[in-house]
């Protein structure tokens, strides 16, 4: 199954070849991408989401 970007209106996926990484384990880094991401302040990713080589927060 491909893996999408998490990233607001992007929708860049595994298939179209792009690489998909997963958000930090530093918390602190991880806090700053999710700030980034767009997707409001109360959204926090699962375990499956990925972000994109693509997006500015990598």
């Amino acid at each position: 199954m491909p893996s999408r970007c998490s990233a607001y209106k992007c929708w860049n996926n595994s298939n179209q070849g792009y690489v998909l990484v997963r958000y930090p384990s530093d918390e602190i880094l991880k806090r700053k991408w999710i700030a980034a991401v767009g997707r409001g302040k109360n959204w926090l990713p699962n375990n499956s989401q990925r972000l994109c080589e693509v997006s500015s927060y990598v």
